[in-house]
């Protein structure tokens, strides 16, 4: 089921200086067959650094796995207009999130896409996890691009975010 969310939120001043709320766990299969590898936090909890990408994102607890993964280089074709699925993705889980999908923001090359979002949830009843997508409606240009999720209280903006994670990835011809 695709669930388009529509909120009308202000503008993400400082989303990809964060790395994270702690360590978390991978989850078990953070990529199913025939998707692009995900981005996941070492067994240690600590976020390793990339060369020229910055530290990797500390994903857990709310921020499952990303994908383009961080680092990753994926061909313009990745990014299919007609499959709303296909772009720069993330899995979320909506534990101690009451209203599920409104409580995560993101922002892709410093404009947030958050309207902009398809969210696939499992059920209407008491989803304990989602994936949403943003899908540009042209391929990414060739060159290094971020992204950044933040989970933050719809209800309350000025309450500090429980997880915000930034990460690179480079688009290739």
């Amino acid at each position: 089921m695709n669930l388009r969310l529509l909120l009308v939120v202000p503008i993400l001043a400082v989303l990809f200086g964060a790395c994270g709320d702690g360590p978390g766990d991978p989850p078990a299969n953070p990529t199913a067959a025939g998707q692009t590898p995900a981005a996941t936090t070492p067994a240690q909890g600590t976020p390793s650094a990339t060369p020229g990408l910055g530290p990797t994102p500390q994903l857990g607890t709310y921020i499952l796995s990303v994908a383009p993964a961080h680092g990753e280089a994926v061909k313009q074709s990745y990014f299919r207009a007609s499959d709303p699925l296909s772009g720069i993705c993330f899995e979320a889980s909506f534990e101690k999130t009451p209203e599920y999908a409104q409580w995560f923001r993101m922002a892709v090359d410093g404009r947030e896409v958050t309207t902009e979002l398809t969210w696939l949830v499992p059920t209407k009843e008491a989803p304990t996890k989602g994936k949403a997508c943003y899908s540009p409606a042209a391929p990414l240009a060739v060159g290094r691009h971020e992204a950044a999720v933040s989970v933050q209280s719809p209800k309350n903006l000025a309450q500090p975010p429980l997880q915000t994670i930034g990460w690179r990835f480079d688009v290739v011809p």
